[in-house]
């Protein structure tokens, strides 16, 4: 997505945003680290990468963990 020269990167850095979140959701929960602290750094993630695309799906996931 990333090397797309369709689009502008300001408009692809939600995107970015949403599969670098993901995909560190599914690491820290394939390394079965505690829930509260994965909850405290998705927290973290979403404070200091404002523009997520389906913020309230992956927040309510994360909420069901």
């Amino acid at each position: 997505i990333s090397r797309n020269s369709f689009f502008e990167k300001s408009t692809l850095v939600p995107y970015l945003n949403s599969i670098r979140i993901i995909r560190g959701l599914a690491g820290r929960i394939i390394a079965t680290e505690k829930m509260a602290r994965i909850r405290t750094w998705f927290s973290q993630q979403v404070r200091s990468k404002p523009n997520v695309i389906a913020l309230n799906w992956l927040s309510e996931k994360v909420r069901s963990l």
